[in-house]
């Protein structure tokens, strides 16, 4: 590792573990948000505004998220 990577690696590991955590989950909090928001949006104006390249990667995401859904353990 070069200097400023350990530098990095350093200054990242002496933040809290929950700050990082809480970072990481709200990052990915608002992306889920923005995504879903724009389905909406998308949704309601369905008027040709989608095309074939968008409803792909739409659909790809579905597919990802569905899976991770099942993957998760199942609590009894």
């Amino acid at each position: 590792m070069d200097k400023i990577s350990g530098k990095l690696l350093e200054m990242w590991l002496k933040i809290p573990r929950w700050f990082r955590l809480f970072i990481l989950q709200a990052i990915t909090i608002y992306v889920i948000c923005i995504a879903l928001f724009k389905g909406v949006e998308v949704l309601f104006n369905l008027g040709g505004s989608i095309g074939l390249k968008e409803l792909f990667i739409c659909l790809l995401a579905s597919l990802v998220i569905l899976l991770i859904f099942k993957k998760l353990p199942k609590k009894k």
